[in-house]
This record gives structure tokens, C-alpha cells and sequence, in this order.
């Protein structure tokens, strides 16, 4: 699971100041993502911010339905 930052940031990718590594922003570090981090990584606009932690919480909520589902399917299939 991958997420495109929004236009106004000023960086594309998740960059470590003190190595001046950049990697992209998935996976786990994407559901872990805060207000603070996204503003260390350039998204200094609150608006966008809040913006990406919305989609965030959707792309949470979109994952696990999948899994409750998926759950549901097998729990269930061995009944049946």
C-alpha cells in the first residue's frame, strides 16, 4: 500500500535528515504517520496535512473491512 503526497508538499518521498536518504512512504510507515511527521516531511499546510491523514484513516478502514472479510470467508467456509 503506497500513498501519493499531495501537490502543495515539498517532498515527494520520506527523507531522513541526517543521512539524506529518501524512500517512499508505504507499508507500515504509512499507517504510522502522524500530523508532526507529515510536517517534518515538508507538508507545512495544515490543510494538507489533515487532508492526508483522512485518506490515511480511509485506506485503515478499506484494509480492514478486506480482512474482516476475508476472515468471514473462512471462518465460515469450514462450516459449510
Amino acid at each position: 500500500m503506497s500513498f501519493p503526497v499531495p501537490a502543495g508538499a515539498k517532498h515527494q518521498k520520506h527523507c531522513d535528515a541526517a543521512t539524506t536518504k529518501c524512500r517512499p512512504v508505504d507499508g507500515r510507515a504509512l499507517l504510522r504517520l502522524n500530523g508532526e511527521k507529515l510536517e517534518r516531511m515538508g507538508i507545512v499546510q495544515d490543510s494538507l496535512r489533515q487532508e492526508v491523514l483522512q485518506q490515511v484513516l480511509q485506506l485503515q478502514v478499506r484494509e480492514e473491512v478486506r480482512n474482516l472479510q476475508l476472515l468471514s470467508r473462512t471462518s465460515f467456509g469450514n462450516f459449510s
